[in-house]
């Protein structure tokens, strides 16, 4: 720095950055980038020392091109050459811009490949059992710091391989991405279940008391793991009537009932309800097919339209099981489509002080159970809950 301080500052300044150069072209190892650049800006406001400029300008991006580092250090790097040249050569610096530009692209790729390595390694370290909260804390903030510039990430890895680090920490750290509207509720619960159950962090028996939380869960992986968890008769009864009782207010087809009827058959459990389930959905099915309207004749129809909300719930006991029933049957036999949330947070609405858990019991109760079936398998509205079948 100091030779090419004396040299620039010269009134001739050519003779000395001609010795200079020399000097650098000799040297066994070049000199660093940030020097470089400094002497290149020097050079490219003085005068008669535009060369000199560009030859050092054109050694930093030579260099920061052949080195391995990240895409975001490469193009800082060509963006300060680019400022360096201006001056000199607009032409030039608009070169060095668009490899900055093009390099600026990469910037995330390498990111995932290290995280990937990352959530590799928190999965065979976690191989030992051991508790490692403090470490699985710092995994968690490396995920935060990654998603932030990475649209396409694996929240599933990641919750795996957090919960291999520390299975007691993972569901505390997975409630403060929810919280933060961080993660998304229905994926992270479920697929945080499934990685506990994996690691047997967690009883499949007590995974499966879960269902009433909305999520995406694996559904009928969740009950053979009870099941198999289970050798009393009594107690796989009693996985059998959970599952069912939540699982049914979820949008299920026919086929799923039925696997789920063969595996209760397979561990000795009563699946009548499993078929007549399967029956009602599938019975659901064929009537919205016969009765649905043609789009050519009638697509007026199926723009959505405000229900009549006071005539539906007019002179109905929402505590009762038939009267539930019965609002959501005059639901359906008005125009379609049909949305199930609406249905619900209207009738919530109009729950009366003190009569909530008989409302829940009137949802919950045997007579309600084809009516529900009917609206959450008509292809005309959204459903409540999602489930994955595999």
């Amino acid at each position: 720095m100091l030779w090419s301080g004396v040299a620039l500052g010269a009134p001739d300044p050519r003779p000395q950055l001609e010795r200079f150069e020399e000097w650098r072209q000799g040297l066994t190892k070049p000199l660093f980038i940030p020097t470089l650049i400094a002497i290149a800006r020097r050079a490219g406001r003085t005068a008669d020392c535009a060369k000199t400029c560009l030859d050092l300008a054109r050694a930093a991006y030579a260099i920061m091109a052949a080195e391995r580092e990240d895409a975001s250090g490469i193009a800082d790097v060509y963006v300060d050459a680019c400022r360096v040249v201006l001056l000199v050569s607009p032409t030039e610096a608009a070169e060095f811009f668009e490899q900055a530009i093009e390099v600026s692209g990469k910037i995330g790729e390498e990111n995932l490949s290290r995280w990937q390595a990352l959530a590799n390694l928190a999965e065979a370290t976690g191989a030992d059992t051991v508790d490692r909260p403090e470490l699985a804390y710092r995994f968690s903030r490396v995920a935060e710091l990654v998603v932030a510039y990475n649209t396409s990430f694996s929240w599933d890895y990641a919750l795996e391989s957090m919960a291999a680090l520390s299975p007691s920490s993972a569901p505390t750290i997975a409630s403060r991405w929810i919280d933060r509207k961080f993660a998304d509720r229905e994926e992270t619960l479920g697929w945080l279940a499934a990685a506990l159950v994996a690691r047997k962090a967690i009883d499949p028996r007590d995974a499966i008391a879960l269902l009433p939380f909305e999520g995406r869960w694996t559904g009928i992986v969740m009950l053979k793991r009870a099941l198999e968890a289970s050798s009393d008769a009594g107690e796989r009864d009693a996985i059998a009537t959970h599952f069912i009782r939540y699982a049914r207010h979820r949008h299920h087809e026919a086929k799923d009932w039925l696997r789920v009827g063969r595996l209760l058959d397979q561990f000795g459990v009563d699946s009548s309800d499993a078929a007549e389930l399967a029956r009602c959905v599938a019975r659901v099915a064929r009537e919205q097919t016969s009765r649905r309207p043609s789009r050519r004749k009638r697509d007026w129809k199926l723009k959505r339209q405000r229900a009549d909300w006071d005539a539906i719930f007019r002179d109905v006991h929402l505590n009762v099981p038939g009267g539930v029933a019965d609002a959501l049957a005059r639901y359906r036999s008005s125009e379609p489509p049909w949305a199930h949330d609406e249905f619900y947070a209207e009738a919530i609405s109009r729950v009366q002080i003190g009569q909530e858990a008989d409302f829940l019991k009137a949802i919950d109760a045997p007579t309600h159970s084809e009516s529900l079936m009917a609206s959450i398998s008509s292809r005309a509205c959204p459903t409540t809950g999602s489930a994955v079948w595999p």
